[in-house]
């Protein structure tokens, strides 16, 4: 199974969502999350487009430093793609 992780933040979003079409178009198959800032997420439209693209989304609390730098932001991302949710916010997206 191919699994696709996008990070990003409310300055990114209309990227993601261009990210997640892709992916969508290119690997039908393929299980596409999301990995949003929970310091700055994106805005409510741009989740429901991640959403109905059929990314899984989620929201991460680990620090992000600037732009997913340092060893706490690694760590963060480290969990995240082994599924451990390291700093993970779990919430109902309807």
């Amino acid at each position: 199974m191919i699994r696709i992780y996008t990070f990003t933040y409310a300055g990114d979003a209309q990227e993601a969502v261009a990210c997640v079409r892709c992916a969508r178009t290119a690997l039908p198959e393929a299980v596409v999350t999301v990995v949003d800032d929970s310091a700055a997420p994106v805005p409510p439209e741009a989740r429901r487009a991640l959403v109905a693209h059929g990314a899984r989304y989620r929201r991460s609390s680990f620090p992000r430093c600037g732009n997913l730098r340092g060893p706490e932001c690694v760590r963060g991302i480290i969990a995240t793609l082994a599924g451990g949710g390291g700093g993970w916010r779990h919430r109902r997206q309807d």
